[in-house]
């Protein structure tokens, strides 16, 4: 479950869900539904590897690789056709349109975002993007 916040200069996207792997799901989703709410554009797929120290990194690094792929290609992701996650990890196939989407957010931070659990085990990550 996610859910967009609005702020002064920018949005910050809040995701609730059972595990990491649904959490970088989750996320695709919630950006692809900022970026437009119209869909028929051409169909397109990308891969996406990264490496990083952590799934707080890896989480950033998929979110900029979705911000890179807007800008360049104008990517709408819309869904994760593969996705293996491991602890410093990560390889996708994402599918979605060729679209061209509204205004292009900046590169987060590893300081702009927060993943983890809470006592319940239940994981959630906090992103913040600025326009």
């Amino acid at each position: 479950m996610y859910r967009w916040v609005e702020r002064e200069d920018g949005v910050e996207l809040e995701i609730e869900d059972e595990s990491p792997e649904a959490i970088v799901k989750e996320a695709l989703v919630a950006f692809g539904d900022l970026l437009t709410e119209e869909r028929g554009g051409d169909p397109v797929t990308h891969h996406i590897g990264l490496a990083a120290a952590d799934h707080q990194a890896l989480l950033t690094e998929w979110v900029n690789e979705l911000i890179r792929l807007a800008a360049a290609d104008g990517f709408v992701p819309e869904r994760v056709e593969k996705l293996a996650l491991a602890d410093d990890a990560l390889e996708a196939e994402v599918g979605g349109q060729r679209d061209i989407p509204r205004a292009p957010l900046k590169p987060l931070s590893y300081h702009d975002l927060e993943m983890g659990t809470d006592e319940e085990g239940v994981w959630h990550a906090h992103l913040t993007f600025d326009r």
